[in-house]
């Protein structure tokens, strides 16, 4: 079973992706000790390499090819030759199931080595879609909306989205962005505070950093 490296802009929603996928196994069943997370941004961690803390948690859990351990690394590029670790834990069969989050520039500034073809599947986590706004925000999209971009178009030309009140929605999606929590956060005094505070947002934190 090949790894998974889920990438992204910062605070796209990675970490609690992976959250998720933690509270989806152990609902299904696995037990929790074969759960297994590493910040790998903590200095603490930065003094081994990575295969260090892979072997030491694969001994202390005991893990094996029937049993094996659950390693979610979030930010694995602050890991040193994070990529070619991986290469060699697929290569060796070590018994883990590895998720690892990494912000898309700094794996593709940091993955001088290895691609991982056949290793690991990138997997990519962008910001909300307006469907996805809709939902996460509590509206509701209309049915006539349309599974293509010609129905879509429709519905814009034919004033389906003014006639399901979506025209509001539509314009602070397009304001402020499809980031979560600029989407999920309470509406500012005015359109205008709103704005320039998720402005800030997006500049400092997706771009700047």
């Amino acid at each position: 079973m090949r790894f998974q490296l889920v990438l992204g802009p910062r605070r796209v929603g990675k970490t609690t992706a992976m959250y998720q996928t933690v509270e989806r196994l152990i609902e299904e069943g696995t037990e929790p000790k074969r759960l297994a997370w590493l910040m790998l941004n903590q200095p603490y961690l930065m003094e081994y390499p990575l295969d260090w803390w892979v072997k030491q948690l694969i001994e202390l859990n005991k893990a094996d090819s029937k049993r094996p351990l659950y390693l979610f690394l979030d930010e694995v590029n602050y890991a040193d030759q994070w990529d070619l670790w991986l290469k060699t834990f697929y290569d060796e069969k070590l018994p883990v199931r590895i998720v690892a989050t990494s912000s898309s520039t700094a794996a593709l500034r940091d993955r001088q080595f290895e691609s991982g073809v056949g290793r690991w599947e990138d997997q990519y986590l962008s910001p909300c879609l307006f469907g996805e706004y809709l939902e996460l925000s509590g509206a509701v999209a209309p049915k006539s909306e349309g599974a293509s971009l010609e129905e879509a178009l429709l519905t814009i030309a034919t004033g389906g989205f003014e006639n399901a009140g979506l025209s509001e929605n539509l314009r602070r999606f397009l304001l402020i962005g499809g980031y979560p929590e600029l989407v999920i956060q309470p509406p500012g005094p005015d359109e205008v505070s709103e704005v320039l505070r998720s402005q800030h947002v997006l500049r400092t934190d997706a771009i700047q950093r």
